[in-house]
């Protein structure tokens, strides 16, 4: 192919490109119903608006629903109260009751975290819509959660995780 058709064909690809992000940016600001600027976004469930922390945890509050354990009780009231050695204690046990319970798994690595230096993402997944679903996504997220966590973090920098409800 010669030099001038890749020309034309990047800047092709580049003009595409640019407009499918400007797009989503417009799309997600202005034509959805999340809001960048406000924290409101509507309940999906009831079709009422909530505030984004309530539908976010990094520890202080359970989102998934089902069987809680006492133990993963006392663990996220320990984290509410910023007592996070006995959320570790709490969560441990948690996680002896049951070990494939991925929000304990996120919430005991963010309790080793405490108040530390981290970096923190947010994994939104569809706990209310389709339980199973978000309990799969949480897994994959808290086992990378815990690998990076256990190998020293990012640069020495340990991985916070929030979980949304969507």
């Amino acid at each position: 192919m010669s030099q001038k058709n890749e020309t034309t064909i990047l800047g092709l690809a580049l003009l595409l490109t640019v407009g499918i992000v400007g797009g989503g940016v417009w799309w997600f600001t202005n034509g959805s119903a999340v809001k960048i600027g406000n924290t409101i976004i509507p309940n999906q469930e009831t079709g009422s608006n909530s505030s984004l922390q309530d539908r976010i945890s990094f520890g202080e509050k359970t989102l998934t629903s089902g069987n809680i354990s006492p133990a993963k009780k006392e663990g996220v009231q320990a984290i509410a109260a910023k007592s996070y050695e006995k959320a570790i204690a709490n969560f441990t046990a948690a996680l002896k009751l049951n070990r494939n319970d991925p929000e304990a798994l996120i919430f005991l690595n963010n309790a080793r975290i405490a108040s530390s230096k981290s970096y923190t993402i947010v994994a939104s997944v569809p706990l209310g819509t389709d339980p199973n679903a978000a309990l799969e996504i949480l897994r994959g997220i808290a086992q990378a959660q815990n690998q990076v966590n256990s190998s020293g973090g990012v640069k020495g920098v340990p991985l916070r995780v929030g979980i949304a409800n969507r």
